[in-house]
């Protein structure tokens, strides 16, 4: 489990959302022995080229990616391959503010078309549309909406797990079936936002704050389990799910 790498992961150029910079997040992944990081912010690259310095700095291999948000809601998650890919990527950037307007950000599936070469794609975990279609036990839709990914990507296409809570077993369980029976790669992922579980609480405030309310009403901010964990921890919360890419 050495070899684990957090593939879904946010500084605060996600604005509002993630408290790290990008360095910290590479002095906790180097602190921990990581050999590889990714930084995903959301619908942007904002911190890419910061990101991309001060990895080769600490000998951390970097790994350039988003989190970008669709128009029915759900996000996808990319990684990029090569130049190719970020060029990719900077054009599907741009495409989803001008379709979003002034502050909004929008894509459709249709976008991807002729700009997913070079990319990785990961179905978006928790709040990936997958994971809402097999939560809601529409598996057949979740099997369809596959197809379409896999249509786009090819074989750069990844069903991505991730596990907060006890209640996320199940989905996971449907996640594992659905990757065995359409032959698709699971990758776990922690859609880390802090680099410790005591720093959710910074992250609840700035919720709090962009939602303009108190911090007693603000629900979605997620969980305290969304921080830089270490390898074993990771590995003991899918060690039930072989063959899962980490």
């Amino acid at each position: 489990m050495s070899s684990f790498v957090h593939l879904h992961t946010h500084s605060y150029y996600s604005l509002l959302d993630g408290i790290p910079s990008p360095e910290d997040l590479l002095l906790a992944a180097k602190k921990q022995g990581m050999k590889a990081l990714a930084l995903t912010d959301h619908n942007g690259l904002y911190g890419a080229v910061e990101f991309y310095q001060k990895a080769l700095e600490y000998k951390i291999k970097p790994i350039i990616g988003a989190e970008l948000t669709l128009a029915d809601g759900f996000n996808l998650m990319l990684l990029v391959k090569d130049a190719g890919g970020y060029r990719n990527l900077c054009r599907l950037i741009s495409k989803g503010r001008l379709n979003g307007g002034h502050i909004g950000f929008k894509l459709h599936l249709k976008d991807f078309t002729g700009s997913s070469e070079g990319l990785i794609c990961l179905s978006g975990g928790h709040k990936g549309k997958i994971n809402h279609l097999l939560k809601k036990r529409h598996a057949d839709e979740a099997v369809l909406y596959l197809r379409k990914l896999s249509d786009l990507f090819g074989e750069d296409i990844y069903l991505e797990m991730q596990h907060f809570s006890s209640h996320d077993s199940l989905v996971n369980i449907r996640l594992r079936d659905l990757a065995v029976e359409n032959k698709i790669p699971l990758v776990a992922t922690n859609d880390v936002h802090f680099v410790s579980n005591k720093d959710w609480y910074l992250r609840r405030i700035m919720h709090a704050i962009d939602a303009n309310t108190v911090l007693e009403k603000t629900a979605t901010a997620g969980t305290s389990e969304q921080y830089l964990k270490n390898s074993d921890l990771m590995h003991d919360l899918f060690n039930s799910f072989p063959g899962v890419v980490q």
